[in-house]
């Protein structure tokens, strides 16, 4: 259970890695897409319903603040993936539930869960009585 542990966080810290990454680039594109108001004057023409430039620019700007929220969840999954590799515990396997739920990274929960059946398991080794 240990070894599936350390791969799944290490594979994690990876995954988280590349989430960051993209969601940084999202969030520098839709910022900077939401500040062209040439390119939300000709959304607004082209739109059917009507919507202003300004709908247009709020909606693009609300999406970068989203991807900024979720780069900022991601960097803080990266350093507890590769935290918890090396940790048994169990505050670090939580947060690493957590900020997986977060950040949408799945296999760090799993690895999470797995570190906490391990910790489980080295807590309760059998007892073995004398009956002399």
């Amino acid at each position: 259970m240990k070894i599936a542990k350390r791969i799944l966080f290490l594979v994690s810290g990876i995954l988280s890695i590349f989430a960051s990454v993209t969601f940084a680039i999202l969030s520098i594109c839709f910022i900077a897409f939401s500040n062209n108001e040439e390119a939300m004057q000709e959304l607004a023409d082209e739109s059917t319903d009507g919507v202003t430039p300004e709908a247009f620019q709020a909606v693009f700007l609300a999406l970068g603040v989203m991807f900024v929220v979720f780069l900022i969840a991601a960097i803080i999954n990266i350093i507890l993936s590769f935290k918890g590799r090396n940790s048994d515990s169990k505050g670090v396997m939580i947060a690493n539930i957590v900020f997986g739920a977060i950040s949408g990274i799945v296999i760090n929960i799993v690895a999470a869960i797995f570190g906490l059946i391990a910790r489980n398991q080295g807590n309760s080794s059998p007892k073995i009585e004398n009956e002399y």
